[in-house]
């Protein structure tokens, strides 16, 4: 009977501190307000990721696409006109992928 009376009292003592512990933690639903700051975050975090990555892809397509035209024509005045070119396409290209980004939802 002695052993009985332990271990009933470690179960209580146990579901006490599950109790206590529930507690502590608290209700574990999220607000929508919350969802919606998360989500806001989330889509300000891709955005900023999009236009990076395009900035460093249109950069790095320019200057290899110089180089190699430099290389094949030894021509300054032709690198000019490609850089020329690609300054005016970049904007558009840029603007043609964020359109299509803003029509790709999640």
């Amino acid at each position: 009977m002695m052993g009985n009376d332990k271990e009933i009292e470690k179960t209580k003592m146990l579901k006490k501190d599950w109790e206590t512990i529930d507690a502590i933690a608290g209700d574990p639903k999220i607000s929508q307000h919350e969802i919606a700051e998360q989500l806001h975050g989330y889509k300000l975090d891709r955005k900023r990721t999009f236009r990076r990555e395009l900035s460093l892809f249109i950069l790095t397509a320019v200057f290899i696409l110089g180089l190699f035209v430099t290389t094949l024509m030894k021509s300054v005045q032709t690198i000019l006109y490609i850089q020329v070119c690609a300054a005016l396409l970049g904007p558009v290209i840029s603007i043609f992928l964020t359109a299509r980004e803003g029509k790709v939802r999640l």
